[in-house]
């Protein structure tokens, strides 16, 4: 029989820890070092030394390889302190869909929370942040297929239903 698999939801978003700014960042789907807006430039994440990413966090690409670059006393997330070893490249969605999925699943756990995809959406696409973050329940009630509250990568990939048809449709 089909077989019960347990995904979790990366909490960690917004650590109490997190300076006013880095939250004001985050909600406006900002980076955190530049400030500019997120999509506007390939996002990166911070790994270990097996590529899995260590928090939950998106940087520009070169902002976080800054990051890494200039790090003194140990390589550690501007937001939330946890360590790294390096940087790796979140691939485009339209280009390189598997690998995206991949990357955004933070947990490794082969399913996306809400929280995961509005984190990672919000980083990458030209949205309102706002109206998309008021209306998630409803797009991700589509996505989530096998209503398991979470998207698995066959959700992921379903024709004309899934997150990946919903982006490459709408952006």
């Amino acid at each position: 029989g089909a077989g019960f698999r347990a995904c979790r939801s990366y909490s960690g978003y917004q650590p109490p820890e997190a300076t006013e700014v880095a939250k004001r960042a985050i909600e406006y789907a900002e980076c955190v070092v530049c400030f500019d807006d997120m999509w506007k430039e390939q996002s990166g994440m911070f790994v270990d030394g097996g590529g899995q990413a260590t928090c939950p966090h998106f940087l520009h690409l070169e902002c976080a390889k800054q990051v890494c670059e200039t790090s003194r006393g140990g390589k550690a997330c501007p937001i939330c302190r946890a360590g790294f070893e390096g940087v790796a490249a979140v691939p485009v969605l339209g280009d390189d869909p598997h690998g995206w999925f991949d990357a955004v699943d933070l947990n490794g756990d082969g399913c996306l929370s809400k929280r995961d995809v509005v984190a990672v959406l919000k980083a990458q696409l030209p949205i309102d942040y706002r109206r998309f973050e008021s209306e998630i329940d409803g797009f991700f009630d589509l996505w989530d297929i096998k209503k398991t509250g979470y998207i698995d990568k066959e959700e992921f990939l379903a024709p004309g239903r899934g997150l990946l048809a919903f982006v490459n449709k709408n952006f």
